[in-house]
C-alpha cells in the first residue's frame, strides 16, 4: 500500500477536524450536518412496474431519491444509465419528481440527462427535460410522438381533450369517445376526494398535499394506452371497514375455503373487483365507500364499465402493492401481490384503436 507524504497526512487530519467542529456548531444550533450537503441518486437501467425484479430496483430508486430529497439540501438524479421506460414506471416517475418538488420547494433537484436518444425523446414529450432545464429534443420515433402528459387536480375535460384526446382523435372511432371519457372522468373526481384522506406512508411525513392526478396516454400496437395516477393512500385504505367483512365471499375459491380475511392489498382489489362486475350496488346495500352513504362507492363502477362496451379492452389497477387485471369478455380475472409498493394507485386502460362496441359486433 502506498503511503501518504506526511504533510498529505496533516492536511486530512486538520481537514477532518474543521468537518468534526464544523457539525458540532451546527449540532448546537438544531441543523443537521447533512442538510448543507449535496447528493446523487443513480437511476437503474430498466424502469418497470410489472416485472418482479425490476420493479423492486425501480422502487428502491423512488425511496432512494426520497431519503435524499428529505436529507439534502440538493439532490442530483444521475438518469445517465436509463436504457428503457415502461409507461406505467414512468408515470410514477414523473409525479414523484412532481411531489417532491411541490413539498421540498426551497430545495434543489438537478438532473443529468440520459445518454439514450429514445429516453431523451420521451423526457421531452412529457416534459421531464423542460422540468430539469435539460436539452430538448423533438420527438422523431413513432412510439414517442403521441406519448402525451397532464396534470391537475380537478375534473378537467379540456385538458383531457385538448392535451391527450386531440393528437390522437383521428385514431380513435368517435362512438369509443364518450366510453373513455366517462371511466377517466369518474377516476380524475375520485382522486381529489378519496386518494388524500390521510398521509403517505412513504416517510416523508409531508403535512401539505396538493390532491392531484397525473395522467399519460400514448398509441402502442394499434391500441391507446391510458394512465392515471395519484400518490394517496391506496384504494384498500379506502374501503369501508364494514365493507371488508362483505368481501370475503368474492375472494378467491381456496380462499373462501379457509374463511380468510382480505389482508393483503391483492386481495381487496381482487373482491372489490368482483364485487364491481356484478354490477352498481342495489338501496340498502352497504357499498364499498368509506363513508357508508347510499348511492356512493360507485366510482369503480364507471371505471371498470369500459370494458363491457369495448371488445378487445382492458383494465389494470396497481394500489400499493397490488396488482388486478380484467380483460374484456373474460369472465374470470388476475390479481397479484407484489413485495414492494407504489405508495398510490395506478389505474390503466388499453383500447383498440380499430374496434367497434360489443353491441355493434354480428356474432
Amino acid at each position: 500500500m502506498k503511503l501518504l507524504h506526511h504533510k498529505a497526512v496533516e492536511f486530512h487530519r486538520i481537514r477532518t477536524l474543521k468537518r468534526h467542529k464544523k457539525a458540532l456548531k451546527l449540532k448546537a444550533k438544531g441543523v443537521r450536518a447533512s442538510s448543507l450537503a449535496s447528493a446523487v441518486v443513480v437511476c437503474p437501467e430498466y424502469i418497470d412496474l410489472v416485472d418482479e425484479k425490476r420493479r423492486r430496483c425501480f422502487t428502491l430508486f423512488l425511496k432512494k431519491l426520497r431519503l435524499s430529497v428529505l436529507l439534502n439540501n440538493r439532490t442530483v438524479i444521475n438518469f445517465t444509465p436509463l436504457n428503457k421506460i415502461e409507461s406505467q414506471a414512468g408515470l410514477l416517475l414523473w409525479a414523484e419528481i412532481c411531489r417532491l418538488k411541490d413539498i421540498f420547494h426551497n430545495k434543489r433537484i438537478t438532473a443529468i440527462a440520459p445518454r439514450t436518444p429514445k429516453i431523451q425523446q420521451v423526457f421531452s414529450q412529457i416534459g421531464i427535460s423542460k422540468m430539469f432545464s435539460l436539452k430538448v429534443v423533438e420527438p422523431r420515433d413513432h412510439d414517442v410522438i403521441y406519448w402525451r402528459a397532464s396534470t391537475s387536480s380537478e375534473v378537467d375535460g379540456e385538458l383531457y381533450s385538448k392535451q391527450l384526446i386531440s393528437p390522437i382523435e383521428d385514431k380513435l372511432p368517435e362512438n369509443l369517445q364518450g366510453e373513455m371519457w366517462r371511466a377517466v372522468q369518474e377516476a380524475m373526481a375520485n382522486i381529489p376526494e378519496h386518494a388524500y384522506i390521510d398521509k403517505r406512508r412513504d416517510g416523508i411525513n409531508a403535512t401539505f398535499e396538493k390532491k392531484r392526478w397525473w395522467m399519460f396516454s400514448h398509441i402502442k400496437n394499434d391500441h391507446l394506452m391510458i394512465h392515471i395516477a395519484d400518490l394517496g393512500v391506496g384504494i384498500p385504505a379506502t374501503i369501508s371497514r364494514r365493507a371488508h367483512d362483505n368481501l370475503k365471499p368474492h375472494l378467491s375459491p381456496i380462499k373462501r375455503w379457509l374463511n380468510m380475511k382480505p389482508r393483503k392489498d391483492s386481495d381487496v382489489l381482487y373482491a372489490v373487483m368482483k364485487k364491481t362486475a356484478q354490477g352498481y350496488p342495489e338501496r340498502g346495500e352497504t357499498t364499498l365507500s368509506r363513508t357508508g352513504e347510499p348511492y356512493r362507492g360507485r366510482g369503480l363502477y364507471d371505471i371498470m364499465s369500459l370494458i363491457t362496451h369495448v371488445d378487445a379492452s382492458s383494465v389494470a389497477i396497481m394500489s400499493n402493492k397490488g396488482f388486478w387485471m380484467k380483460n374484456s369478455g373474460q369472465s374470470g380475472s388476475y390479481a397479484q401481490e407484489y413485495r414492494d409498493s407504489i405508495y398510490g394507485t395506478l389505474i390503466s386502460w388499453r383500447v383498440p384503436l380499430c374496434q367497434r362496441r360489443q353491441s355493434e359486433i354480428i356474432i
